[in-house]
């Protein structure tokens, strides 16, 4: 509700929130996915994680994720900050013609930056992130009872994420089967929002 009606907490409100977010494991899998969903889909969506990261419920909920939270990124390439504060500003950008499984994607596309972090000779590295992020967004999706069908789409669009400078390069046959692709469209949403999350962006 704050996501879509952009309200103040009441303070014993939130108190009470922060005291009982160990009530949420009660919760199946497929009620956390149709409230996160929701939540995705309001114009509030960056508030909503922000909120979510500050309640210990992503903490509870979504571990993977809130291990992004004091992430370091590369500075040449991410100056907007640590790695959670790329996911935010990605979902400060959604636009209303994104889809739901293109936002789900868009949350998850680096979850795999904790399991890769190293510190290379010239810079911070997260090499092989993208599949990391696909194997762990997979493991994410079943546990909150994702359909098959979607779990699919959802992590190809991770596992690609970092696709769209490899396919400007390819040959044109070779590009004709990515542009063919069912899925293409929403990975170039998600290739368009991976950089509106990045500043310079």
């Amino acid at each position: 509700f704050r996501a879509k009606l952009s309200f103040q907490y009441e303070p014993e409100t939130y108190a009470a929130m922060r005291e009982n977010v160990s009530m949420l494991e009660a919760l199946s899998g497929w009620r956390v996915k149709e409230e996160l969903e929701r939540m995705l889909m309001e114009s509030g969506a960056r508030q909503a994680l922000e909120d979510l990261h500050e309640l210990k419920v992503l903490e509870l909920l979504l571990p993977e994720l809130d291990a992004l939270k004091g992430l370091a990124q590369p500075a040449d390439y991410h100056r907007e900050g640590d790695c959670f504060e790329h996911v935010l500003k990605i979902a400060g950008s959604f636009r209303s013609d994104d889809n739901i499984d293109v936002r789900v994607a868009a949350v998850l596309h680096d979850i795999g930056k904790a399991k890769t972090f190293s510190r290379g000779p010239k810079r911070i590295r997260f090499d092989d992130h993208a599949e990391v992020s696909a194997e762990l967004a997979g493991k994410i999706l079943e546990r909150l009872q994702y359909t098959k069908e979607r779990r699919e789409k959802i992590v190809w669009l991770i596992a690609h994420h970092m696709m769209l400078g490899p396919t400007l390069e390819m040959p044109e046959k070779r590009q004709a089967h990515w542009y063919f692709h069912p899925w293409f469209g929403d990975l170039m949403r998600l290739f368009w929002l991976d950089i509106a999350g990045t500043d310079p962006s």
